[in-house]
């Protein structure tokens, strides 16, 4: 019998991890790797994989075996930053993402990741720039205006937070997280109507949310108390 192809392991493991099972799709691509242990874009998605799963120290292992068959392998270099950050190691985040970059100078999400390693280290400046050019490679990159918005909402930018939070939601308007950013910027500003409409948005997309669930009731009581008076 032959010996199947990486492509058909790696397509398998995606449309299960789309289903959301995880580590399903996890041992889908290890059993791959007995077949095929030289296989860089295999290593890489293992280790993309375990990160998905919160065990980083796996992924950088994984990925790092990857980047050495080949050092210009730039997916690889873009997931070790992720997993390296996760790790709270944002230098080593910091080289990886910038050498990602250096390989592929239109790497939108490079630029994605080093907004958040840069917010991390508290370069907030830093960050908003790479975010900014995170989205104009990618003009749909509906995550990149989510990060972007959050930090606008941190300096106390709340119309240009709100500004960005509406940008990502014409590109992914089943974001829970992003319906829920624009909630709490509206209800800084003191629209607490249009609040109420995003963060009810946010739970019809996402219902486990109970501290969502728990704002939203609290919000509607002072709707009410507020209109009696």
């Amino acid at each position: 019998m032959a010996k199947r192809s990486t492509d058909y392991f790696l397509e398998l493991s995606s449309r299960l991890e789309k289903e959301g099972k995880i580590l399903d799709a996890l041992q889908v691509l290890k059993n791959a790797l007995r077949l095929h242990p030289k296989d860089k874009y295999l290593l890489n998605n293992i280790g993309y994989l375990y990160s998905r799963t919160g065990k980083y120290k796996l992924a950088v292992k994984y990925l790092k075996k990857a980047i050495s068959l080949d050092r210009r392998f730039y997916p690889a270099y873009n997931n070790l930053a992720h997993a390296y950050e996760n790790l709270g190691l944002f230098d080593l985040a910091q080289q990886a993402c910038e050498r990602a970059l250096e390989i592929n100078p239109d790497y939108a999400e490079a630029y994605n990741n080093l907004g958040n390693i840069f917010t991390d280290k508290n370069l907030k400046k830093s960050a908003i720039q790479a975010y900014l050019k995170a989205i104009e490679l990618k003009p749909d990159f509906d995550v990149a205006y989510n990060n972007l918005g959050t930090l606008y909402y941190e300096e106390g930018r709340l119309y240009d937070a709100i500004r960005v939070y509406k940008e990502a939601l014409k590109f992914n308007p089943n974001s829970a997280l992003t319906h829920y950013n624009l909630g709490v910027a509206l209800y800084k500003l003191g629209d607490k109507e249009g609040a109420l409409k995003e963060w009810e948005e946010s739970l019809k997309i996402m219902p486990e949310q109970l501290r969502v669930k728990e704002i939203v009731s609290r919000l509607k009581e002072e709707l009410k108390e507020e209109s009696k008076e």
